[in-house]
């Protein structure tokens, strides 16, 4: 794992400034944070197919869908985050960070399983009431994205709240809302640059199979690499915009981030 330098960062928030260290953060530890990522994200095998057959609704298999992919992100998060934070103060990441982190996991995945409650939401939806044609699926599908946005912006830091001030679920998604006040249309807008370039990707992918570049399996693949490496990278984000936020709100030496380290 990477040593970054540690230097003088201004205490005010900046779209750029949190863009380009994510960038940089995760170019330079890609090695560890893409297959760590990869691993965490094995744990959605574990959901079943869902059904096709236009039998009943499949509540079990939709419920365990649902908590495996809360389950895969909380556990790259967990892993990710005290890692991050401790190239951002200037030292060199460790396995004990990782350890460190997985050790709240559970309050991570409750945490991430009430953040994702638009999406399960929309698949209860899907399975209740039938889409009338693509014209519906598609409002369906952007007025969820507009909510699952509103729970975001104002949640987005609250799995480094868990991990950093060790505190629960629910406390973690209140200090989440108090850290970006005044900063949702910001952060807005730092997630939707990369956003839009691995929804990109994804698209890219599927197109793959129909211009005859890539069989079912590859496609599956890089669907999942996709993925991952998205995870990765957006734990990277979040957490430098934790750190960012509470320099801003609370000052550069606020104890709740030095104590993790003691």
């Amino acid at each position: 794992m990477s040593l970054e330098a540690a230097l003088p960062r201004p205490t005010r928030f900046s779209i750029g400034r949190a863009l380009g260290d994510s960038i940089g953060i995760f170019a330079r530890n890609a090695i560890w944070l893409v297959p760590g990522a990869c691993v965490a994200r094995a744990v959605v095998l574990l959901a079943p197919e869902p059904a096709e057959d236009g039998g009943p609704p499949d509540w079990s298999g939709l419920l365990l869908g649902d908590l495996t992919g809360a389950l895969a992100s909380a556990l790259a998060d967990a892993a990710i985050i005290l890692g991050i934070l401790r190239i951002l103060r200037g030292h060199r990441a460790s396995i004990g960070d990782m350890i460190a982190g997985i050790r709240l996991i559970l309050p991570i995945a409750v945490a991430t399983a009430i953040i994702n409650l638009p999406w399960t939401a929309l698949a209860v939806v899907d399975r209740l009431w039938e889409s009338g044609g693509d014209t519906e699926s598609i409002v369906r599908g952007l007025l969820v994205y507009a909510i699952a946005l509103v729970f975001y912006v104002h949640w987005a830091v609250a799995t480094q709240a868990i991990v950093i001030e060790r505190i629960g679920p629910v406390a973690g998604l209140v200090r989440s809302v108090r850290l970006t006040k005044g900063r949702r249309w910001a952060i807005f807008g730092l997630t939707m640059i990369p956003f839009v370039i691995v929804m990109v990707l994804y698209a890219g992918v599927e197109m793959a199979p129909e211009l005859g570049a890539a069989d079912a399996w590859l496609v599956d693949a890089l669907d999942y690499f996709i993925s991952a490496t998205s995870t990765a990278y957006f734990a990277v984000l979040t957490t430098i915009l934790y750190y960012d936020l509470q320099r801003e709100n609370e000052g550069a030496d606020s104890g709740e981030i030095a104590h993790v380290f003691d």
